[in-house]
């Protein structure tokens, strides 16, 4: 089977590029690729390549996380903050999908739903897009032990298959992250229109309100701008800090409570304190 692997340090449509052996050579500075990667296909049903029949296939792929980890900004697993191959019970976040009729056609396993501000005659509102790339809709994988049983139910009558991977579906691995970072980046999208009607980002989030999602603004989400100014005295980068209201807790008899915080800035990198 043919394997192209790429990586984008942030999406394209936020400058976003390329990395990969498809591009550059070893040694170069947009070259990439896993070295450990093993990947193949099994045909179960049907010839593969032809227009007729029936097909069934599957597609195996065993990728080297310690590498992958390598590249994330704050590192590995959700509740470990710090680059390395993931443990049991460390949340990642991650897609699938499956290109046909030479693009015309997208099959996504985690819907790419995101914040579109108001814009002009349209109120705003969650669409979806036709978008790999943008990791705040992605699903979640959890991480078990080599031969534990999966820890989620995927509610199904009789089925005894447990699966790890439910995307953003009910029942799904809990992130207490997840209001917050869903909070942010629609304050990064709010921003980023913002910066095309007034050519500077708002310098307090009352200035955001007509561009954002109620539940934002409302008693749920608590939320503060940092902003940084150039030479010309406009506002040409900000970090905006927020922080859940009210406070989730998780454990047993030691159950910690925290107010999840993260942050976010004008590249779209988010901060995970």
């Amino acid at each position: 089977n043919a394997v192209w692997n790429l990586m984008v340090d942030r999406p394209y449509e936020d400058g976003g590029g390329e990395h990969s052996g498809r591009i550059a050579e070893p040694g170069d500075p947009d070259y990439w690729d896993y070295s450990r990667q093993i990947s193949g296909i099994e045909i179960v049903e049907g010839e593969v390549g032809t227009a007729d029949g029936r097909k069934v296939w599957i597609n195996r792929l065993a990728i080297p996380l310690g590498e992958a980890a390598e590249h994330q900004p704050m590192g590995g697993g959700i509740r470990t903050g710090s680059a390395q191959i993931p443990r049991a019970g460390d949340l990642w976040r991650i897609n699938l999908s499956r290109v046909e009729e030479r693009g015309r056609m997208n099959w996504v396993w985690s819907p790419q739903i995101r914040w579109n501000p108001p814009d002009g005659d349209s109120p705003g509102g969650f669409f979806g897009e036709v978008a790999m790339h943008l990791p705040d809709a992605w699903g979640y994988v959890e991480f078990g032990r080599d031969g534990d049983a999966p820890s989620r139910n995927d509610g199904g009558p009789g089925n005894s298959w447990v699966p790890v991977c439910s995307g953003n579906a009910p029942g799904s691995a809990p992130d207490p992250l997840f209001p917050v970072r869903l909070a942010a980046h629609c304050i990064y999208y709010a921003q980023r229109k913002y910066f095309e009607l007034n050519g500077a980002y708002a310098e307090t989030p009352g200035k955001l309100e007509e561009l954002l999602p109620r539940f934002v603004v409302g008693p749920l989400v608590e939320c503060s701008i940092v902003p940084s100014f150039s030479s010309g005295g406009n506002c040409s980068g900000y970090v905006a800090n927020v922080r859940c209201a009210f406070p989730f807790c998780e454990g047993g008899s030691d159950q910690r409570c925290f107010n999840p915080v993260v942050a976010i800035n004008e590249k779209r990198l988010l901060i995970i304190p």
